[in-house]
C-alpha cells in the first residue's frame, strides 16, 4: 500500500523520484487541446472558470479517459467528463 503526501512528499516511506517510474506521463496533443478547448467555455458560461493550465489537465485526463489525482476536488469537480480520484480511493483500490 502506497500512500502519497504532497506533491514533493513521500509515497509510504519513498521519495518521489523513486516511484516517478510507475507514472504515466500523457502528452498534449490536438486531440487533447481541442477537449480542453470545449472546457474552456463551459465554465466560462457557468462562471467556474479554473486555471488555464488545469483545464488543459483536464483535457488530457477527458481524453486519455484517466481519472486525475488531485487534493482539489472542489476545484477540478466544475470540469464535466473529468473523473477524479481522492487518495482513500486510491488507498482503497490499492488494498484491495
Amino acid at each position: 500500500m502506497r500512500r502519497w503526501s504532497g506533491a514533493y512528499g513521500v509515497i509510504a516511506g519513498f521519495e518521489w523520484w523513486e516511484v516517478a517510474g510507475e507514472l504515466i506521463v500523457l502528452p498534449l496533443n490536438a486531440i487533447e487541446a481541442a477537449i480542453a478547448g470545449r472546457i474552456y467555455p463551459q465554465l466560462k458560461a457557468r462562471g467556474k472558470l479554473v486555471d488555464t493550465h488545469d483545464i488543459l489537465i483536464a483535457g488530457i485526463c477527458v481524453a486519455n479517459d484517466r481519472p486525475l489525482y488531485t487534493k482539489n476536488i472542489a476545484h477540478f469537480s466544475q470540469i464535466k467528463d473529468l473523473r477524479l480520484l481522492s487518495a482513500n480511493e486510491i488507498l482503497t483500490s490499492e488494498s484491495g
